[in-house]
């Protein structure tokens, strides 16, 4: 890894290091790194995820920074990408008016559709079992929340029915609005891919993980308009209904699922609690 200069340290809940740095030309990079070598074989296929997207992938809907270098140093893997000029989605919502928010908006449902009807996807999506993948998740986060049997037996009935069209589909794995920048021109780009089970619909549960969940605010103590978060919540809500009513039947099995993934990355006992509490609630409602 060439000598660059820090700017700054980006957080972030993987573990990795994520860095802004820039280089001897001027040329600002973002540069993420395995702290320990357990990670590598992880941040290695976020690294091929991020590669196949920017690659292979051709969307008018989005965009991702090229990879600019790979490879490790001291036993850690690492990859450079281009810094994007721009504002997180997030910061986008907080500054502007829900007019401004609507056509960025239609975007990102744009590209949720896109996912759901892409036939492009790396090789290592191919084959899998869904509906075992997510049955494996809940038992081993529920184990770690300490989540009420009943509740488990009610999650996992619940994915015995669900009706799934696809077993697999493009899906960036961690959809937030912290991974959507919006550069100048409003153009989307996609950062910070991971690799969760390769399905849309756990794109579209984690984008909704900061409207009526609050996960932000949760962890970062940091207030957000509720009232815009919730309009933007039921505004995509009736967008995805036209082109995908099963979603909707499983928005609240899978905003459970969501914050159940979310619970070992909880840092205090509150959020924990809370945590927990938005677990119970999104299960009440199946």
């Amino acid at each position: 890894m060439n000598s660059h200069r820090i700017i700054s340290e980006l957080e972030g809940f993987s573990g990795n290091s994520v860095n802004l740095l820039q280089k001897e030309s001027g040329e600002y990079v973002i540069s993420k790194r395995a702290k320990k070598k357990g990670s590598n074989e992880r941040m290695l296929k976020q690294y091929e995820k991020h590669n196949f997207f920017h690659s292979k992938v051709n969307s008018a809907f989005f965009s991702t920074p090229a990879i600019l270098q790979s490879g490790e140093k001291d036993g850690m893997f690492f990859y450079e990408y281009v810094y994007v000029e721009g504002v997180s989605l997030r910061h986008f919502i907080e500054v502007h008016d829900i007019g401004k928010i609507k056509n960025v908006l239609e975007k990102v449902v744009s590209i949720m559709r896109f996912f759901s009807e892409e036939q492009i996807f790396p090789d290592s999506y191919i084959g899998g079992d869904l509906k075992a993948a997510v049955r494996n998740k809940i038992e081993k986060n529920a184990a770690i929340c300490e989540l009420d049997e009943r509740m488990v037996k009610k999650m996992l009935t619940k994915l015995e029915y669900l009706s799934v069209d696809t077993e697999h589909s493009l899906s960036h794995g961690d959809f937030t609005l912290d991974n959507i920048i919006i550069d100048t021109q409003d153009h989307i780009w996609l950062i910070d891919y991971d690799i969760f089970f390769p399905h849309y619909w756990f794109d579209i549960s984690k984008f909704f993980q900061d409207m009526g969940g609050k996960w932000h605010t949760l962890v970062s103590g940091e207030t957000q308009s509720n009232n815009k978060m919730l309009y933007i919540q039921d505004y995509l809500l009736n967008k995805i209904s036209t082109f995908d009513e099963r979603y909707l039947q499983a928005h609240n099995f899978l905003m459970a699922l969501v914050f159940l993934r979310l619970y070992p990355y909880a840092r205090t006992e509150e959020s924990k609690s809370a945590l927990h509490k938005k677990i119970t609630d999104y299960i009440n409602l199946l």
